[in-house]
């Protein structure tokens, strides 16, 4: 005999089979917690919100265990469901899930605070699953094996919190034939929920601090470990790309300035205007000017204005070559020389491109961009939350 059928506390009229059975389990102390609904069948057919996109879902259900109001409904995966899939299709989906069901037929019904049991109906993927991709997926895992899985549906219960809707086990195989019948093949596994897999539901359903942990890393080490080479290429250019290896410095994880060294420019400086960063420069850089030009004089007095083009004279490359290091320049140019005046004269009057776009790097212009950063992500989530509900009511309108 069973251990229900030895129960005497549940073995009066009062109780069907199915609840004896279910009181017993409770009785023996099992962890697992039983699903709100009872499912009895379910099957799948291709979506048609959008053509040749998602996949239809349809659960019929027998009892419901559970009489408070229940809403916030997702879905998730359990067990080896992703078996035979890419390498990143298994290391995103986990993070994604479980994933929010919007539209779902019979949602109203369990808002309610009722016993009153419920037929579910909803499509996943409506717009962004197309039905390529949908078979691609199924015939992959029924050629890994067609191992048993779980479909669950998580919903939250004022007082309780989160707990398990309804537990389908299937097969991929399953899925595909009630989607090649369109729907008249049940995608229930016979057996019901593996014990196992009603296990591994409750510790994924409950979560743990490492496994937070690892979601969290998951998501932002290799963000922080972007953010942290970036900061050190700014700080250091030429010490950081000497210690990244070869192949990283040379464009397999960014492409370096070969003129970044000590003493040597950046991208932003080589399109800016040169202009002496120093006074002592500007000192030094002015006497320079006055000497070349001297020598332009010179040279054009000798000529006495009969070259259409005046040929440099030879002291001016030397003095151009000094006037270059001056200003931070492999080159300078004798219209760059020239031109240094005005644009010193600009920056002293906060004018011109090289205030404009020093300014655009300011202590205060970089406080403002992290404030309007801040401000958009705390106030964008809370609007998001706070028109929900309205937006919930708009469409059921």
């Amino acid at each position: 005999p069973t251990g229900a059928a030895r129960c005497a506390a549940c073995s009066g009229a009062n109780f069907g089979a199915d609840l004896r059975a279910e009181h017993h389990i409770q009785r023996l102390g099992t962890t697992h917690m039983e699903p709100v609904l009872r499912v009895t069948s379910a099957s799948a057919t291709p979506g048609t919100v959008r053509r040749g996109h998602g996949l239809h879902v349809q659960i019929s259900t027998d009892l419901r265990r559970q009489a408070a109001p229940l809403s916030a409904l997702r879905i998730t995966l359990v067990g080896p469901a992703l078996a035979g899939q890419r390498a990143a299709i298994r290391v995103l989906a986990p993070t994604l899930l479980p994933f929010r069901l919007t539209h779902v037929r019979g949602a109203h019904t369990l808002s309610a605070r009722s016993s009153t049991t419920t037929d579910l109906d909803f499509t996943l993927g409506a717009k962004q699953l197309s039905h390529a991709a949908l078979f691609s997926l199924v015939d992959t895992a029924v050629e890994a094996g067609d191992p048993v899985f779980l479909i669950e549906l998580l919903c939250e219960c004022d007082g309780t919190g989160t707990m398990p809707l309804a537990q389908i086990p299937t097969r991929a195989s399953l899925i595909r034939a009630s989607l090649s019948a369109g729907g008249d093949a049940s995608i229930v596994a016979p057996g019901g929920v593996p014990a196992s897999l009603a296990r591994q539901a409750d510790r994924q359903r409950r979560g743990s601090v490492l496994r937070s942990l690892y979601i969290w890393l998951r998501w932002w080490v290799w963000a922080l470990a972007y953010t942290a080479l970036c900061s050190a290429l700014c700080v250091a250019p030429a010490p950081t790309l000497a210690w990244l290896p070869a192949r990283a410095s040379g464009g397999l994880l960014l492409k370096g300035q070969a003129d970044l060294a000590p003493g040597g420019l950046s991208p932003l400086a080589r399109v800016l205007p040169p202009v002496p960063a120093s006074p002592h420069a500007a000192f030094v850089l002015g006497g320079l000017a006055q000497r070349v030009e001297a020598a332009m004089a010179a040279a054009a007095a000798s000529d006495n204005g009969t070259a259409a083009v005046p040929a440099l004279p030879e002291a001016v490359p030397p003095l151009l070559k000094r006037a270059a290091g001056l200003v931070g320049r492999a080159a300078l140019s004798l219209d760059e020389l020239r031109a240094v005046e005005a644009r010193l004269h600009e920056v002293e009057h906060q004018r011109g491109v090289i205030a404009r776009v020093g300014g655009a790097f300011t202590f205060i212009n970089l406080v403002w961009l992290l404030s309007i950063v801040g401000i958009a992500v705390s106030v964008g989530p809370s609007l998001v939350h706070a028109l929900t509900p309205l937006r919930e009511q708009l469409l059921r309108l």
